[in-house]
């Protein structure tokens, strides 16, 4: 399913001029206020950037091995404080 997800990302990316994303969108995942344990998370399956993060739904970050209901409502309160909100299902 993640394999998929990025390719599917790859291919959007690679048609995307950067014009497309607001600048929020472009925040390193590292230079935000979420835990270590969050960014490290988020690493591991290539998020590195707030535009990435967005386009996943709460199922899809539930998924992700140590990522739980007390990681998801950190990573949605921080979205929440810029203005963001994950995708929906």
């Amino acid at each position: 399913m993640i394999k998929h997800l990025w390719s599917s990302f790859l291919t959007e990316e690679a048609t995307r001029t950067k014009d497309d994303w607001s600048p929020v969108m472009w925040i390193r995942i590292d230079e935000t206020p979420l835990s270590f344990r969050v960014k490290n998370i988020l690493r591991c399956y290539d998020i590195t950037m707030v535009g990435h993060l967005v386009q996943l739904t709460r199922e899809d970050l539930l998924k992700f091995r140590s990522l739980g209901p007390c990681t998801l409502h950190e990573i949605t309160k921080y979205l929440n404080t810029i203005g963001l909100v994950l995708a929906s299902d």
